[in-house]
């Protein structure tokens, strides 16, 4: 039993309410007005939601977007031939020209280059790569031409797996968030057995009509929840959208709760001024978004 039960049983309840008061009480003023809007704002509140977790898909997409959809594949020849990027096996010997993008994480075999990974790794230099070095997928490469083997595609390419993680992190719930749904599940019961007692002592004891008795039953309707199972997942889809436009990827929304306590950032390429300058604006795009 869930917040939907209200919504479906005031509705109804109104409805059916409304086409007995026309068929036998004209006098008796209908409630289909009420059971429209109940209709309009839960609908209107699913639309927010959908809304903000298609604005924060956006970062998912661009993530999608980092990688062409062509490699350069060097042949047993030597010969350099473009094919589709899905038909690139774990192996294959690819050439990156200056400026192309990173289409599957790699080793570099040969050439040098500065290779950057802001929009993976979130790091705002450029970092060499030599032979030996990995390089990953979405990243764009400097001046410099590689030839690197392919040693990950499709699903197991680490950008494959940070868009699996916003993804999943997205679907999550948090402590809070099933904190409400637990809250919410007690107040349905709640409202519709208050719902059911406030119709059997108006109609029995007290001796009123049926309508009389069913108008005050449904008010409990004004209980429903809906709110409380909205606000925690948008909030979520919109952080960790955030989170992922910012190069932050959260595995999912425990993690995203538990960030307010953050007090140390472990990143060696950045002092702890400047990693702290970066989580504190972070936390600001959370609470403003």
């Amino acid at each position: 039993m869930n917040r939907n039960v209200l919504v479906s049983l005031g509705v109804l309840v109104a409805y059916l309410f409304s086409v007995f008061a026309i068929l036998f009480a004209p006098t008796v003023d209908t409630s289909y007005n009420a059971a429209a809007m109940i209709v309009t704002f839960v609908l209107f509140g699913h639309w927010m939601e959908v809304c903000s977790r298609r604005g924060s898909s956006d970062a998912l997409n661009a993530l999608l977007r980092l990688t062409s959809t062509e490699a350069n594949n060097i042949g047993p020849d030597g010969a350099v031939q473009t094919v589709p990027v899905d038909q690139v096996q774990v192996g294959a010997l690819l050439l990156l020209r200056p400026g192309e993008k990173v289409l599957v994480d790699s080793i570099v075999t040969e050439g040098e280059s500065a290779i950057d990974e802001s929009m993976v790794m979130g790091e705002s230099l450029s970092v060499s790569k030599k032979p030996g070095d990995e390089v990953i997928g979405g990243a764009v490469n400097g001046s410099g031409s590689l030839r690197f083997n392919a040693t990950k595609v499709g699903s197991e390419m680490a950008l494959a797996q940070m868009v699996h993680l916003v993804q999943t992190a997205q679907n999550s719930k948090a402590s809070t968030q099933r904190l409400a749904d637990r809250a919410a599940e007690w107040l349905v019961l709640a409202a519709v057995g208050a719902d059911v007692l406030t119709f059997l002592i108006w109609f029995f004891v007290v001796g009123q009509t049926v309508l009389f008795a069913l108008t005050l039953a449904v008010t409990a309707v004004v209980a429903c929840p809906d709110a409380l199972g909205l606000a925690t997942p948008t909030a979520v889809a919109v952080g960790t959208g955030i989170g992922a436009r910012n190069g932050i990827r959260i595995k999912n929304a425990t993690a995203l709760e538990q960030t307010s306590r953050i007090q140390a950032i472990i990143a060696p390429s950045l002092t702890e001024p400047q990693a702290r300058v970066l989580l504190d604006e972070y936390l600001h795009q959370l609470t403003r978004g």
